[in-house]
């Protein structure tokens, strides 16, 4: 259903990576992302996954890793489960989830603090949501995931405080990106 901590598959493959570097130390030095959104990451600590637009960047360098288009999940008796895709405008008037710490106002429906919790509320017909496709790969029983066509693409980004230079995190952010860059 849900991918361990929406890493997109990729971090798994990081940590391999990482392991190579000679001055890797005990453990894994990344955070998973968050399942919510709207809350500033944290500046102190190890580099995060992050999902942008939906998490504050300011004052962390970055890195994006991986770019996804976004669907919306609907329960499979929906109106919109059928089309074989949709606009934001199709969703007026839908009931979309509030996500916990994001400012007021964002969203209609019941407040939710992760992507489980949310895509309980949508199976209980409760609410419709908007994700990143690899966040609901594959699609829990009883949910149809449309792609949203004018949606701005979701960005699966590595993200460290900028001003962070231990050896540890340069070590790191360089494993991590290898793959990427085709080193």
């Amino acid at each position: 259903m849900l991918k361990p901590g929406g890493d997109a598959n990729l971090l798994s493959g990081m940590l391999a990576e990482y392991s190579h570097q000679p001055d890797a130390a005990g453990g894994h030095p990344v955070q998973q992302p968050r399942r919510r959104r709207g809350l500033p990451a944290r500046r102190p600590g190890r580099p995060r996954l992050l999902y942008a637009p939906f998490e504050n960047l300011d004052g962390l360098a970055h890195e994006t890793l991986h770019v996804e288009d976004r669907v919306v999940i609907v329960p499979s008796g929906h109106r919109l489960a059928g089309r074989a895709s949709v606009r934001l405008s199709d969703l007026d008037g839908e009931v979309l989830p509030r996500w916990k710490g994001a400012p007021v106002g964002d969203g209609t429906g019941p407040e939710v603090a992760d992507v489980v919790q949310m895509l309980h509320l949508i199976t209980v017909s409760r609410m419709i949501g908007v994700l990143p496709r690899s966040l609901v790969e594959p699609v829990p029983a009883g949910l149809v995931c449309v792609p949203v066509s004018d949606a701005q693409p979701s960005r699966l980004v590595l993200a460290w405080n900028e001003q962070d230079r231990r050896p540890l995190v340069a070590s790191f952010v360089a494993a991590a990106l290898k793959p990427h860059r085709g080193d």
